[in-house]
C-alpha cells in the first residue's frame, strides 16, 4: 500500500508516527535484541546529518529550522556532489522523493516464519521501473571503503528489506 503525508505533516513524522509496520530501523532493534548489542549507542548526529542531506536534496521544505549555518553549507557541499554525478543526478531527477510503502510479508526468523505489516520509506523510486535508491552521507573516500560502510551498518539488509517491501527489481545505494 502507499501512504501519503497529509498536509500540514512532514513525510518524516507521518512515516514515524502514523504509518504502522516492521521497518528496517526495527529490524536492527532486532538484530541487536538477538545479538545482545543492545549497548551500542546510536550515531546521533551522523543521523542528523545524513537528514538534514536528504531533505536538502529531495524536500527542502522539511529542513529542520535549527540549522546552522555551517550545517547547511556543509550539507549543501554534500548534495552538490550528488548532482554532479551523472547517475545520482538521473536517479535524483526521475525519482519520487520519499515515497512510502508498507505491506504483510512473511518474514523468517531462524526457521520461525511470522507474516507481519512491513514498511519502508524510499528516499527515491522509479516505481514504474521497479528501481528504489537510497542516499548515504559518509566519510568514506574510497570504493573499498564505502563497500565495508555497507556491511558495517547493514546498508544490504536495508536494500534488501525495502526492495521486498515496495517489490523492486533494483536498488542503488548512493554513497555521498
Amino acid at each position: 500500500m502507499r501512504h501519503y503525508a497529509p498536509a500540514g505533516m512532514t513525510t518524516k513524522e507521518f512515516y514515524f508516527n502514523h504509518v504502522p509496520g516492521l521497518s528496517n530501523s526495527g529490524l536492527t532493534r532486532v538484530a541487536e535484541r538477538m545479538e545482545g548489542t543492545m549497548t551500542r549507542p546510536m550515531p546521533v548526529n551522523a543521523f542528523r546529518f545524513g537528514s538534514m542531506v536528504d531533505a536538502i536534496l529531495t524536500q527542502p521544505d522539511e529542513l529542520d529550522e535549527s540549522l546552522t549555518d555551517e550545517e547547511l553549507k556543509k550539507g549543501i557541499r554534500f548534495s552538490e556532489a550528488v548532482k554532479s554525478n551523472p547517475l545520482a543526478r538521473t536517479l535524483l531527477d526521475q525519482a519520487e522523493p520519499q515515497v512510502i510503502i508498507s505491506r504483510p510479508i512473511t518474514i523468517d526468523l531462524d526457521g520461525i516464519k511470522k507474516e507481519v505489516v512491513a514498511k519502508c520509506m524510499l528516499d527515491g523510486a522509479i516505481l514504474r521501473m521497479k528501481i528504489g535508491k537510497d542516499d548515504k552521507t559518509t566519510a568514506a573516500r574510497t570504493h573499498p571503503q564505502f563497500m565495508a560502510s555497507i556491511e558495517r551498518f547493514n546498508y544490504d539488509r536495508q536494500a534488501y528489506w525495502y526492495m521486498e517491501v515496495a517489490e523492486l527489481d533494483r536498488f542503488v545505494l548512493i554513497g555521498i
